[in-house]
């Protein structure tokens, strides 16, 4: 069970995880996506104050599903029309998955207001594309589902995000500087410790 915690998770789903039968209760709906991943372990990605993101739960977890009914008066639900079943995965692309989407997430929620994204984005852009981390793609991907998860995703601000990434990976390609992970940690304090614990990368 993928458990998406926060709105903009649930906004943005679609973009990382395979279709599958989902289920949530009547005012959160489609906040549980099911899959079969043999092997998968329970992992958890929170926020830099500890709120919870997103959390793939296997076993030694439990979820409450229908037809049980929350304390406050809440249905729980199933989606039939997102997929009639579960869908069969592995597990390493669940978790890649996963911590793709948690990413968006962490960066949707730390958006700063208008006037200030443009600098956010190549800082962003600066400690994702570094060499032995993600790709150009991938990069992307996440920083547009971020800023739509946000509702910041303008046709100027996607414009603005594609020449970032563009620009930002043929920079490293020729061996100019770009900014990274000093320059967002000034930005969003924590967020590039976050991401480096989550992917397993060394802090640069």
């Amino acid at each position: 069970d993928v458990d998406l915690d926060v709105e903009e998770a649930a906004k943005v789903a679609e973009h990382f995880l395979p279709p599958t039968l989902t289920s949530g209760r009547e005012k959160t709906p489609h906040t549980h996506w099911w899959f079969r991943a043999p092997g998968a372990e329970t992992e958890k990605w929170k926020d830099t104050n500890g709120k919870m993101l997103v959390e793939l739960r296997s076993t030694g977890c439990q979820t409450v599903v229908a037809p049980s009914v929350h304390p406050d008066g809440d249905r729980y639900l199933w989606h039939r029309g997102s997929g009639s079943s579960i869908a069969d995965t592995s597990a390493e692309d669940l978790r890649r998955a996963c911590r793709e989407l948690a990413t968006a997430v962490l960066i949707a929620r730390h958006l700063p207001p208008v006037g200030g994204r443009h600098d956010f984005a190549m800082a962003l852009a600066g400690y994702l594309l570094r060499p032995g981390r993600l790709d150009e793609k991938t990069v992307l991907k996440i920083m547009l589902a971020a800023w739509h998860a946000g509702g910041a995703d303008s046709r100027e601000a996607v414009c603005d995000l594609e020449g970032v990434v563009r620009d930002t990976t043929h920079n490293l390609e020729v061996g100019r500087e770009v900014v990274g992970g000093p320059t967002l940690d000034e930005i969003t304090s924590g967020m590039p410790d976050m991401l480096t614990r989550w992917w397993g990368w060394e802090r640069v």
